[in-house]
């Protein structure tokens, strides 16, 4: 059963393993939980929960035992692949603190990440669902006007996502499960801010809050800057990753 009375104000930290652990999260994870001990934002040490093949699974359970085992108010959730600043905790849950919300309960919070697509080269993570078709859509540069603009999107990547207590309750048990849209497989990432979007809450990327996600080489806000202007004078796009 999950947790009743007084529920913390804090933050506890997850992340999914599977074995490739970059020596540069390791570095960061430890970072950030000494700088967020100190402004008192982290709740207790950060957990590693080891996975299989199936992300929805990994991420289920932590939802699991975030809810049945702590008495924490927020989970940020990151993949073991990313490189961060110390102070991300506390910037993100500034930001989710300082948002307005759709339905009475705190926004789903990311900062900006990235993936890479073999045809577009390298996107932010974060989507918005597709009016016509219904999935979701990699953001591009012109969705960005200035540098830390608040988004409000329909989903985002689960490297770097930020959630109320609340949430997870209003959504229920096993939110995240890939799903398919018209024979498209969505992951379970995208599908859980389809599903939250559904259900009337509110999803933003603080931009001013980047993660570098580590393939071949980092993915990072100046290669993506890089590649932007490579595009506009119709050369190639940056190979981020082989």
């Amino acid at each position: 059963m999950p947790v009743t009375g007084d529920i913390s104000d804090k933050a506890v930290v997850v992340w999914l393993d599977d074995g490739n652990t970059l020596g540069a999260f390791t570095q960061s994870l430890v970072v950030l939980a000494v700088h967020s001990t100190f402004s008192q934002t982290l709740d207790a040490a950060p957990t590693r929960l080891q996975w299989g093949p199936q992300l929805d699974t990994g991420r289920n359970r932590f939802v699991d035992k975030f809810l049945d085992q702590t008495d924490a108010g927020w989970m940020l959730m990151v993949d073991s692949d990313m490189r961060f600043m110390p102070d991300v905790l506390d910037r993100l849950l500034a930001t989710a603190k300082a948002t307005p919300t759709l339905n009475g309960m705190p926004p789903i919070t990311s900062g900006l990440t990235w993936l890479y697509d073999q045809e577009k080269g390298q996107l932010p993570s974060a989507v918005r669902r597709d009016p016509d078709t219904g999935l979701p859509m990699n953001l591009v540069p012109s969705d960005f006007s200035e540098p830390g603009e608040i988004l409000d999107v329909d989903g985002t990547g689960g490297a770097c996502l930020l959630v109320h207590r609340d949430v997870y309750l209003d959504l229920g048990r096993n939110p995240f499960d890939r799903i398919q849209i018209d024979d498209i497989w969505v992951s379970e990432d995208y599908s859980f801010g389809l599903k939250a979007r559904d259900a009337g809450h509110r999803i933003i990327v603080d931009t001013g809050v980047t993660f570098d996600h580590g393939k071949l080489q980092f993915m990072t806000q100046e290669s993506y800057d890089a590649q932007a202007v490579r595009e506009t004078t119709d050369g190639p796009p940056v190979e981020v990753v082989a």
